[in-house]
Formats: C-alpha cells, structure tokens, sequence
C-alpha cells in the first residue's frame, strides 16, 4: 500500500516511515501541507497520515483542500495529541476517517494500518469494477447506436 505522511516534526516522519516500511509498504513523506497536497495529486496514495497541528497549514485544512482535489476517496487519518471528542469531531468534519493518537503507540498504528489494507484492497476492487462497467456501458451503447441505424436503415427499406 502507498502511504503519504505528512508531518511537520521529523521524529514522527522517520519514526512512521520506519515502522510501515518493515511491514511491507511504499512510504512517501512531506514536511508541510503544502507539500503535501501536491504528493497527494501526483502520487496518488492509499491513504494519508496527516499531522492536525502544523504550521501555516493545519491538518484540517489540508484534509479540505485534499477532498476538494480528486474524485476518489482515500482515507485520510489524522495524527493528533488532540484528544478531545471535539477535536475528534471537527476533523471527521474537515474529512478525517480516523484518528491515531501521538505518542503513537506502534501495535495501534500496526491493527490500524491493517484495517486500512482491507479497505484499500476493497476501494480497489470497486474502482475495478466501476472501470469494467463503465467500459462494457459503452460498448453497449456503440452497439445499440449501430443496430438502432442499421434498424432504421432496414424500415426504410421495406
């Protein structure tokens, strides 16, 4: 799975990166917000870790900006000290789908990483799916426009 983790503080990078890269997956990092919408665009990952607390560019704000940018969703789980139920309720808000407490505790990121996998896999098989329908859609309809001329064609001649 391809993970963009965007973090101001370099501990955390390194730590997160570290950890996720001995299970297995593709780490991307960036320092900032701004680094980071522009990862998300070009890299496309599986799902985020994003920092709440930043400066010039808060997690939450990041997290808007990302939802308003692609079509398709992609988890997004923030990484907070922020412990409060408002806290928790105004990142859902700002398009959060999960929250991993600081100081990280590395069998909690473990089992939700693992979640994460088992949605990745099924948000792939649908994105699958939604191209083959989308395909087969139009290739029916380049065939039904054919018959229906060639339909139209056969009336006039009769």
């Amino acid at each position: 799975m391809k993970i963009l983790i965007i973090d101001d503080m370099s501990f955390y990078r390194l730590f997160l990166k570290t950890h996720l890269t001995t299970l297995g997956h593709e780490i991307i990092t960036a320092s900032c917000g701004e680094e980071g919408i522009k990862l998300y665009l070009e890299e496309s990952p599986d799902l985020v870790l994003l920092d709440v607390l930043m400066p010039k560019m808060s997690g939450h704000d990041v997290a808007k900006a990302m939802r308003l940018q692609k079509k398709e969703w992609v988890p997004i789980i923030f990484l907070s000290a922020l412990t409060d139920a408002e806290d928790i309720v105004e990142g859902i808000d700002a398009g959060a789908d999960d929250y991993l407490f600081k100081p990280i505790k590395e069998d909690v990121l473990q089992a939700k990483i693992k979640a994460m996998v088992r949605i990745s896999d099924m948000r792939h098989e649908l994105i699958d799916s939604k191209k083959a329908l989308e395909e087969a859609n139009s290739k029916l309809q380049a065939l039904a426009s054919v018959e229906g001329y060639n339909l139209g064609q056969d009336n006039n001649r009769c």
